[in-house]
């Protein structure tokens, strides 16, 4: 005799949406990213359409978003950096330079 397992329905993408409130919406594009904040690539990875890498070179040469260091292995971007980029790739042009927290860390002023 074979049993029958019922499992709890799932809430979809649409009923996930209608619980968001009105401001959080908007303040969130069509990819699900905030305006405001920072992300990491493990965050933003699905909207790219590069590599690590290449997302990476870009931003040293200053075709991408600029990368903000916190440490030897924590790094971050600027959500509205990011947004211009997706926005407009060709015509980008970053509001400011990377930042490098871990190399100001030792010295003194």
């Amino acid at each position: 005799m074979s049993h029958v397992i019922l499992a709890a329905p799932h809430e979809d993408d649409s009923q996930k949406k209608s619980k968001l409130s009105s401001e959080t919406r908007k303040e969130m594009n069509a990819g699900g990213l905030p305006i405001n904040g920072k992300s990491r690539w493990g965050d933003i990875k699905h909207m790219i359409p590069v590599s690590h890498e290449k997302w990476a070179q870009m931003a040293k040469c200053g075709k991408g978003p600029p990368i903000t260091r916190y440490g030897l292995r924590c790094s971050f971007q600027d959500n509205d950096e990011i947004l211009a980029w997706l926005n407009d790739p060709n015509g980008y042009k970053p509001k400011g330079g990377p930042i490098d927290f871990h190399s100001t860390l030792g010295q003194k002023s």
